[in-house]
Parts: structure tokens; C-alpha cells; sequence
């Protein structure tokens, strides 16, 4: 498991469509450092694809997460005074 400082994290948002175009994953999920056009290097730590919330660091770092359910990630992430975009 991999904890996630949220004093670090200005914003949060749906992902419709998953981002991953190189990286490894598989039946388990996917985790590590991955790629894409849209979002260029992010960090994922993902059990499935359905459920993906894309979270900016202060610093401009990507971590996509895959919550469930993600709105009630979101809104709670709001409620912890966070901007969501």
C-alpha cells in the first residue's frame, strides 16, 4: 500500500478514459511510473481501469488512483479544503 500526503496535492479530477500507453501493468493493477500523451509522466497506483482519479501535486507531479467510488474520493477530498478541476 502506498500512502499519499494530501497536504501535498492541490487538485483532483475524473479520468473518463485510462491514460496508460507504456508502463507495466496487467491482472493485478498497474503501479509505477508510466506515460502517456495527454498527462506525460505520472505516477499510478491503479487496481482497475473503471475507477480512475487523476491527483496533481503542488510541485506538478501526476498520481492516478483508482478509488471506489471515485466521487465519494472526490468529495471528500473537497471537504479537506482541496480544489478539484
Amino acid at each position: 500500500m502506498r500512502k499519499i500526503r494530501t497536504s501535498g496535492l492541490k487538485r483532483g479530477r475524473d479520468l473518463s478514459v485510462p491514460p496508460y500507453s507504456t508502463g507495466s501493468g496487467g491482472f493485478l493493477g498497474w503501479f509505477g511510473l508510466f506515460y502517456s500523451r495527454g498527462l506525460g509522466r505520472f505516477w499510478a497506483y491503479a487496481g482497475n481501469q473503471e475507477d480512475l482519479v487523476l491527483m496533481t501535486q503542488t510541485d506538478g507531479r501526476k498520481i492516478v488512483i483508482s478509488p471506489h467510488p471515485p466521487e465519494a474520493f472526490l468529495e471528500a477530498f473537497r471537504e479537506t479544503g482541496q480544489s478539484q478541476n
